[in-house]
């Protein structure tokens, strides 16, 4: 159905809902949109106009040279863009029918895709019809953040060009995880300004490394007055404000368009060890030459790392030795070739007082886990009633392990890689609207709620695959903070309540043009409905964040093939 219909039928509808009383405010108005002409032959469609203005979130002004893009969603189709003018305004006067998006980009702004005509926030892909003129657009950009302070060292000279790197915490689907948000480098009086921020919660560090030796020169060992050696003292990687390991590391919390100043890390002498050990392959046992070596810290669950800059040497015998090791849990990988094939591999490691010798780090080849898939209730050895193209993967919940996936046969077999000492949780993609993951097991032991397990050694046990074929739906709409005003373009989420052991119940979606959304194939269950218009009012992946969800969301049950109809409200 063609937009402007639609869109007075739903303002008639709302008319003669609401008679105007003595005293009641009027409701509200429209979008800017001009109705199209009636429907023509494509031949003889006229074309469209988008028109708009980029405005600042900070001041609420014009912005000028804003950058914005007019991408079809048609992927064959070309993008066309344009600067704003001097009063923030941008044209496109002949558009051809078809769906959009638009993204709009500045400097010292955060990139923004969602514009609204009045109050009315458009869909990220929205239709213009033959002959439609779209003149009211409004895209207002939040600023960006910035963080900026100094690096010293212990006697208050400045650390020159050093790197200073933000890392940001984030959760998705059970895995959580550091992201490297931004970096730059320490000036001559030991500087930093980092800036295009988004606002959130930051770690700060400071990846200080000692510089190389010099070429041809051994190490001179320091010794007390008997000839004792002394511990090996140095500078090393300090998170703000002074600490060397990330558990003990304060986040700085940025504000949109905040500038936080004075997040000064100092940099003091601390006990470092080494880490030595070798590189061993899974195939034949061998020392692996030239392997790659990194390390990473851990945070203090274990759940998540961050890579460590480290100078590592090989001896002659291929024994890696890694300097200047702070105290902490860290996760040491490696990788290398053996005949030809690529192998990985990790060990956990915790640094104390000492040096740290004899580790060696077995890597290993990718193994192939086997499977079948079947709908429920068919228990047949030859599954029936199967989609073709149904695909399988596997989600690490560490985010240093790639996710694997692989298709499904005709006859329900599959056959996925994965990487030993990970555990992975399964989805299916590609089945029917109404299906879901409802059981996964191994050796007739369900594993769906607390992932697979994946060990090495030997052929794993088959995977066994249920798809459930009468998942729930929920037909919902979105509305404002008033009820009359639908939130057009809201994004919508379903959290699972309780979220842990659920991953696969997650779903999102966005609101259309008049509110409406619809989620389905969703397994039986408790959950949290939560609707946003700009900002998400929670992390609505991460646990410890479903108090202040529930605190903006709405409750509800569904039981197995139920359809439920919900309002939520998107601010």
């Amino acid at each position: 159905m063609d937009l402007w219909p639609r869109l007075l039928k739903f303002y008639l509808l709302v008319l003669c809902c609401l008679v105007p009383v003595l005293g009641q405010d009027p409701p509200p108005a429209p979008p800017a949109i001009s109705p199209p002409p009636t429907t023509e032959p494509p031949e003889a469609q006229a074309p469209g106009v988008i028109q708009g203005t980029v405005l600042s979130g900070g001041t609420g002004q014009p912005l000028r040279r804003a950058q914005v893009v007019l991408k079809p969603a048609d992927p064959k189709a070309s993008s066309i863009f344009q600067t704003t003018d001097d009063s923030g305004g941008f044209s496109f006067p002949k558009v051809a029918t078809g769906r959009y998006t638009i993204t709009v980009q500045r400097d010292g702004y955060l990139p923004l895709s969602a514009g609204r005509i009045g109050s009315y926030k458009m869909p990220p892909i929205f239709t213009v019809q033959s002959g439609q003129t779209i003149s009211s657009f409004v895209f207002t950009m939040t600023p960006s953040g910035v963080v900026s302070g100094k690096v010293k060292f212990d006697d208050a000279e400045p650390a020159v060009s050093t790197t200073i790197q933000l890392f940001r915490s984030y959760y998705d689907r059970g895995r959580h995880g550091y992201a490297a948000a931004a970096s730059a480098r320490t000036d001559d009086r030991g500087e930093y300004r980092l800036h295009g921020l988004e606002p959130g919660s930051y770690y700060v560090a400071a990846l200080y490394q000692a510089p190389p030796k010099p070429s041809g020169a051994e190490p001179l060992e320091r010794t007390d007055a008997n000839g004792n050696p002394l511990p090996e003292l140095s500078y090393a990687v300090t998170f703000f404000p002074e600490a060397q390991k990330m558990s003990d590391a304060v986040p700085v919390k940025i504000a949109p368009g905040q500038e936080v100043a004075g997040i000064d890390i100092f940099l003091t002498l601390v006990h470092t060890v080494r880490v030595r050990g070798r590189v061993i392959g899974g195939l034949k046992g061998g020392v692996i030459a030239s392997p790659n070596v990194t390390l990473r810290w851990n945070d203090p669950d274990n759940t998540a790392s961050v890579n460590a800059p480290i100078n590592v040497t090989l001896d002659k015998d291929q024994n890696f030795e890694i300097q200047g090791v702070t105290t902490g849990p860290y996760l040491l990988m490696a990788s290398g070739v053996e005949a030809g094939v690529t192998l990985t591999g990790r060990q956990p490691l915790n640094v104390g007082d000492a040096d740290v010798a004899d580790v060696d780090v077995v890597v290993d080849a990718e193994s192939m886990w086997s499977g079948k898939i079947r709908m429920d209730g068919d228990d047949t050895n030859t599954p029936t009633g199967l989609p073709p193209g149904l695909v399988v993967s596997l989600q690490p919940r560490r985010p240093i392990t790639s996710p694997t996936r692989a298709q499904v046969s005709e006859n329900g077999e599959f056959s996925i890689p994965f990487v030993s000492g990970e555990t992975y949780d399964l989805y299916v993609t590609n089945g029917p609207s109404d299906s879901y993951v409802k059981s996964v097991r191994v050796a007739n032991a369900e594993q769906l709620d607390q992932g697979l397990a994946a060990s090495s050694g030997g052929v794993p046990t088959a995977l066994e695959v249920i798809l459930g074929a009468r998942g729930g739906q929920v037909l919902g709409r979105a509305v404002t903070a008033d009820p009359k005003v639908v939130a057009s373009g809201a994004t919508i989420a379903l959290i699972p309540d309780p979220p842990i052991g659920r991953v696969q119940a997650y779903q999102t979606t966005q609101a259309d043009e008049y509110g409406n959304f619809s989620l389905q194939g969703l397994p039986p269950g408790k959950y949290l409905l939560v609707g946003w218009l700009d900002q998400a009012p929670c992390d609505i992946y991460n646990p410890d964040d479903f108090v202040a969800c529930q605190a903006q969301g709405a409750s509800l049950t569904i039981a197995e093939g139920e359809e439920r109809s919900a309002q939520v409200t998107a601010n």
